[in-house]
């Protein structure tokens, strides 16, 4: 999730045609795409469909990298239009404990994710009609920021409606340390820009978890855009992009764990974060969150149905891994059983 050029930052160009954690274009799907014009891991909906980069392979990035539009690596494009400039996730225990890949007060992103692998897609998928993975540490981070966890990246994308105007982000979190991991939140940051940047709102669906933005400037577009906590959130904060907002971590831990004190902005260069949490793991524990990135066509109604179907997709979706769970566990006891019983 990266970096746009405004007035509070300036920040310097980077390559990233040979990041490891780019994702592989190669494959050859029906109904989404990995588009080569939008950088690695684009993936474009039939239809009203949405345009979704994961330029980071999964090492938490979606979005913008570079400061030029046209770069490749940004994008959350939908019906034609890229209204995402940067988003990141983040993960935290405390205001030291945390590890992002937001940009912070250097006026460069935090680093502190790193994949050995590429983000790969499997079309049709399993769940959906394109599944993607990676995998990811947090061994980018200092000894001082580190949590010690692993994060299994799946995303879901679906062609046909009422499914076709969001993207399922779903995270497999492990503790990879000995000790017990507690009071951990796991949220994203977005800077969306529809239309005039400078005239945009963003506010909150307390109803939904569903933190959304719009466009009210002249001829404004009529698009709404957001991202919805499928298990709920713990936190949700707007944000104005100024010289005064707080980019440390300790501002991150703020945005992620706080509560909704501050639930609207605009009209504005508005940055939203939302989180869900907080969750104790145990060593080797693994916890399951999710998140959609959803789109409405004109009306914040629009985008309010749109995150509905996603959340019911998200219920058949955990039922689904539920089941496959309980199926490989019986597996793997009669397996047990077996050799057992041999000897």
């Amino acid at each position: 999730f990266f970096f746009k050029q405004k007035t509070a930052y300036e920040i310097p160009k980077r390559d990233w045609s040979s990041d490891v954690c780019s994702s592989d274009l190669r494959n050859s799907i029906t109904g989404f795409l990995p588009n080569p014009y939008l950088g690695a891991g684009g993936f474009v909906g039939t239809r009203n469909g949405i345009t979704f980069t994961n330029q980071t392979g999964g090492c938490g990035g979606n979005g913008y990298q570079g400061v030029t539009r046209g770069d490749p690596g940004y994008d959350f494009i939908f019906n034609g239009v890229n209204h995402m400039y940067e988003g990141g996730l983040i993960l935290g225990t405390s205001a030291t404990k945390l590890v992002d890949v937001v940009r912070n007060p250097n006026n460069v992103q935090d680093n502190d994710f790193t994949s050995t692998g590429f983000y790969s897609f499997t079309t049709p998928g399993v769940i959906s009609d394109q599944d993607g993975f990676t995998t990811f540490k947090d061994d980018g981070a200092s000894i001082d920021n580190k949590i010690g966890v692993r994060v299994n990246m799946y995303s879901y994308v679906y062609s046909n409606y009422p499914d076709n105007k969001y993207v399922i982000l779903r995270y497999d979190i492990t503790n990879t340390t000995t000790s017990l991991i507690s009071n951990l939140y796991i949220g994203h940051f977005f800077d969306w820009d529809l239309g005039t940047a400078t005239s945009n709102y963003t506010s909150y669906d307390d109803t939904r978890s569903l933190g959304y933005a719009y466009d009210s400037g002249p001829g404004a577009r009529r698009e709404y855009v957001g991202v919805r906590a499928l298990d709920s959130a713990a936190s949700f904060r707007a944000l104005i992009n100024n010289a005064s907002i707080g980019l440390t971590r300790a501002d991150k831990w703020d945005w992620i764990s706080s509560g909704f004190s501050t639930t609207q902005a605009g009209p504005n260069d508005i940055h939203q974060s939302i989180s869900s949490g907080p969750f104790s793991l145990a060593p080797n524990e693994t916890r399951m969150i999710g998140f959609a990135l959803v789109a409405g066509d004109s009306t914040l109604s629009n985008l309010q149905e749109n995150a509905d179907a996603a959340k019911r997709k998200w219920t058949a979706i955990r039922t689904l891994l539920s089941v496959k769970e309980i199926s490989l566990d019986r597996k793997s006891t009669r397996l047990n059983s077996s050799h057992v019983s041999e000897s």
